[in-house]
């Protein structure tokens, strides 16, 4: 597929992305407007957040307001670029993230502090430094880094979802459960619903809470997390479904044997065996 390049000002940025919205599929829509952002109008690209890509492909409208929006704030010129190239830093932004998910501690740490000499108040900063600090038990700390990266960038969809987890962990579940809420309206994944799920357990909306675990299992059904929501319901017959407990607890166990609910289950049985 031929990849487009343009140079134009915000104001014509708007007016091709109706267009793609209008004469490309899927597919070309989102390589000729990521292309153009990448290339030549970089500062709405690093506005929007690097997390967005996916939640305006998924709606194409919101994708108009969006750059409307900031066509309207920028309306003489295109923002320069920030040090360095635009898609290298995008990878380079995925290649932290998979070393922190990956435990290669040291190395991400140091890359960051790297990455993030240039703009070491941005966003995109905070952010990696809480998804670190998140990953290596720095709760604190973590929460700190990620409500900043937030209040700087609200409409990042990976800060609001990290920032979730973090309100969760300190059972702030109120406050988690409104953040992943807005991490799924801007980004709307898979990966989502079992967070969601847990949330809405956590908020004691059982009824969203079931509703999300279902939804999760169908598009993974060794997904931990949302079956041990589905096991939590049944335990306490808040199911709206007639189901067996020992059922979950067993496809859990085959999971991780140091799940909660498998203990439950060893406690339950070592009580009925006195």
């Amino acid at each position: 597929m031929c990849v487009m390049s343009f140079s134009f000002s915000p104001q014509r940025l708007l007016d091709t992305v109706r267009a793609e919205d209008r004469y490309f599929n899927r597919e070309g829509r989102v390589v000729g407007i990521t292309s153009a952002l990448m290339s030549d109008t970089p500062g709405i690209y690093f506005s929007i957040g690097v997390g967005d890509l996916k939640r305006l492909l998924r709606n194409p409208q919101l994708m108009v307001e969006e750059f409307s929006e900031w066509a309207k704030r920028n309306p003489s010129s295109s923002e320069s670029a920030p040090e360095g190239n635009v898609s290298s830093n995008t990878e380079k932004v995925s290649q932290i993230e998979k070393l922190i998910h990956d435990g290669k501690f040291d190395e991400a740490r140091t890359q960051i502090q790297t990455f993030t000499t240039t703009a070491p108040e941005s966003a995109l900063s905070y952010r990696l430094f809480g998804e670190f600090n998140q990953k290596t038990g720095h709760a604190d700390e973590a929460l700190s880094d990620l409500k900043l990266s937030v209040e700087k960038d609200p409409r990042d969809s990976i800060s609001q979802f990290y920032l979730a987890i973090s309100l969760f962990k300190a059972r702030r579940f109120d406050e988690a459960l409104a953040h992943e809420l807005k991490s799924n309206e801007l980004g709307p994944t898979d990966s989502d619903l079992p967070l969601l799920a847990m949330l809405y357990y956590a908020v004691r909306d059982f009824k969203q809470a079931e509703a999300m675990a279902r939804k999760a299992v169908q598009v993974d059904p060794k997904n931990e997390t949302a079956l041990s929501v589905l096991a939590g319901l049944t335990f306490h017959h808040l199911s709206s479904r007639q189901e067996s407990w020992y059922t979950y607890v067993q496809t859990l166990s085959a999971i991780d044997s140091d799940n909660f609910w498998t203990h439950v289950a060893q406690g339950s049985r070592m009580r009925l065996s006195i």
